[in-house]
């Protein structure tokens, strides 16, 4: 067995809520400053006001979800609207224009830019758009000036810390993934998570 394998047997596991139990407070320094490398290297941020934002037709986001009509038992349908929530009509006209006018406002946020501080991110290639949503950015596709689709990512909120909330979540999954150690102020650790958050 090679000296590196034993190595990596030999560091330690430690579950991502030890060291941001909230999602929002990071209790290491040390991983902290990690994020902080992590970002600087895989998630290049600039200002979103270098990238034309008066062209709607530039910027395509994902939808947040597409609305259909169930009927779930006889005279009851519902819909599962943007956000998550059952919302539940006695008549079937009632439960198709919701959910006509819920693909509408997905549709409509297809384009354009709601991302906190007025900033993007660049992510690179080895972080893939599933982890850049679990991490909860907003994932688009923007048509630079050569015809080309660039992929960027943003973050629609503000008001708390995004490096608590997001970059350290993506920082953990990401290095999940990689089988790699994250550093710890009691050294390398590596990340463990309940398996629902990385699938």
């Amino acid at each position: 067995m090679s000296p590196t394998i034993k190595h990596i047997q030999r560091i330690q596991q430690i579950q991502y809520d030890q060291l941001n139990p909230d999602d929002c407070n990071i209790q290491d320094r040390e991983f902290e400053n990690q994020i902080g490398r992590f970002m600087d290297r895989h998630l290049p941020s600039f200002p979103i006001s270098l990238l034309d934002t008066e062209n709607f037709e530039r910027w395509e986001l994902d939808p947040i979800g597409t609305c259909e009509v169930d009927e779930i038992e006889d005279g009851l349908w519902e819909v599962l609207d943007n956000y998550g929530d059952i919302v539940q009509f006695a008549d079937e006209d009632e439960a198709t224009a919701f959910a006509d006018e819920q693909n509408e406002e997905a549709e409509q946020g297809r384009h354009g830019y709601p991302w906190a501080q007025n900033t993007c991110f660049y992510p690179s290639e080895d972080i893939t758009d599933n982890e850049l949503k679990a991490a909860g950015f907003t994932v688009a596709r923007y048509l630079d000036g050569t015809g080309d689709w660039v992929r960027l990512c943003g973050i629609d909120g503000g008001g708390y810390s995004l490096t608590g909330a997001h970059f350290s979540k993506l920082c953990a999954i990401v290095h999940h993934r990689w089988g790699r150690p994250v550093q710890t102020v009691n050294g390398p650790r590596l990340i463990m998570f309940p398996a629902e958050v990385t699938s």
